[in-house]
């Protein structure tokens, strides 16, 4: 199976398999760039000015797998403890209290369900967390999400039996992890607000590098580089919504009652080839697992720190965050 070499931020003009790259597709004028569409814009910035308009303390949550929980709850280097310490210092909005709820082996979608519905119970235990922490599900304003499907098909081919499940996605495609990814995070980011009504932005957080790890390993490249252009694909599926009203025949409504969907920091890069945001991966200090189903597939502390360090520094300064994030 062919693995990725470019990532998608600073590449706009080049393909993968047929998905262009660029942060952004933009609906009007067409073509690609690392620059918001203007009618997607405008409705990020209203969310963000909106935001920082709250005059009550209220909740940035964190969803998804073991990545995630890594990332943003695995002290001493995680990007909540260094959260905690800016808040101490006063240079995050006061008002503004970050929760980790992601949870190892919690994926976007599985067999026995997933994110995107409750039916695994992934959104309960999420708000026994919000509840211990003195909040309800009303004061969740943000959400961030780094989620993976976690039951790609064989041969990563959308099969007919996988149409019963998915049946929107286009039966002449292969790339099942992609078109997962689409179907079900569509119904995940409409499930948002069911649980959350006054959230007004989902961050994506797209995957570390994982063309280290064995064919063998839990999710090898092409996967984590594919799961961040799915996710592309939902965010300019929504802008496409916003700007023309064309409801993508994929991913279905995404403006209706969803929160509208932003980049966190992209952290995929080619290995050692840094990406335009200085990112890069090494396989001799970056990942926690050398061997076994996880192999090159959780960051070690430095690889955390690394992606606490980006995430930091993108939130203090993206235009859709900084307004409230500082």
């Amino acid at each position: 199976m062919s693995s990725p070499t470019l990532p998608i931020i600073g590449n706009a003009g080049s393909f993968w398999k047929g998905q262009p790259l660029g942060l952004y597709s933009d609906p009007v004028s067409g073509g690609e760039s690392d620059v918001p569409p203007s009618a997607y814009q405008e409705a990020a910035i209203a969310a963000a000015t909106a935001l920082a308009a709250v005059p009550t303390d209220w909740l940035m949550v964190v969803q998804g797998l073991s990545n995630t929980n890594l990332e943003w709850g695995q002290t001493p280097n995680d990007f909540v403890t260094a959260f905690k310490a800016a808040k101490a210092a006063g240079t995050v909005n006061t008002k503004l209290t970050l929760l980790n709820c992601a949870f190892g082996s919690h994926p976007l979608y599985s067999t026995s369900g997933g994110w995107y519905n409750n039916a695994a119970g992934y959104w309960t235990q999420a708000l026994t967390k919000i509840t211990a922490a003195g909040f309800t599900a009303n004061d969740v304003r943000v959400v961030c999400h780094k989620l993976a499907d976690a039951n790609v098909p064989i041969g990563n081919t959308v099969t007919a039996a996988d149409l019963s499940t998915c049946p929107h996605v286009p039966p002449q495609k292969g790339d099942a992890d992609f078109w997962f990814v689409v179907y079900y995070g569509a119904q995940w980011l409409r499930f948002v607000q069911t649980q959350y009504p006054n959230c007004l932005l989902a961050f994506i957080h797209a995957r570390m590098y994982g063309g280290y790890a064995p064919s063998t390993a839990s999710s090898p490249e092409p996967f984590a580089f594919e799961q961040g252009l799915a996710w592309r694909y939902l965010l300019n599926a929504q802008a496409k919504q916003l700007a023309l009203g064309t409801i993508d025949t994929v991913a279905g409504d995404l403006v209706t009652n969803c929160p509208i969907l932003a980049w966190g920091p992209y952290m995929w890069a080619n290995g050692l080839t840094p990406n335009s945001l200085g990112v890069s991966w090494n396989s001799a200090t970056d990942y926690a697992e050398t061997t076994g189903s996880n192999a090159y597939i959780h960051p070690s502390q430095a690889g955390i720190l690394q992606w606490t360090q980006q995430s930091m520094a993108w939130y203090s300064t993206n235009q859709f965050s900084a307004p409230w994030f500082t």
